[in-house]
């Protein structure tokens, strides 16, 4: 359904993962989130420990995400957790695709 705008983030994350998404933490805004949800998988448990006033889909810029699976995908993508590095009070992490040939 869409607009998605005003919709409630809470209810959009469940649908998400109920519905297969697979996606990792690739980066988060230091002020906001500790640099342990990095290279994490986003699922219930860690938006579950997200600190209060913390949206569930990252909505107030709090984290990034990049999707590895889901029903859109043939496949999920194969990769390995790379290098995680700070600067300009952001957190990142490589996600590097691995050759699977």
């Amino acid at each position: 359904m869409f607009p998605l705008w005003q919709e409630d983030t809470r209810d959009l994350a469940r649908e998400m993962l109920h519905g297969g998404l697979e996606t990792y933490v690739t980066a988060v805004d230091r002020t906001k989130l500790d640099r342990a949800f990095v290279g994490q998988q986003w699922n219930e448990a860690m938006i579950a420990r997200f600190p209060p006033g913390t949206d569930p889909c990252g909505e107030g810029g709090e984290f990034h995400t990049c999707v590895v699976g889901g029903p859109m995908f043939s496949a999920p993508l194969a990769f390995e957790l790379g290098e995680i590095v700070e600067r300009d009070g952001y957190a990142f992490a490589d996600l590097q695709l691995r050759d699977e040939t």
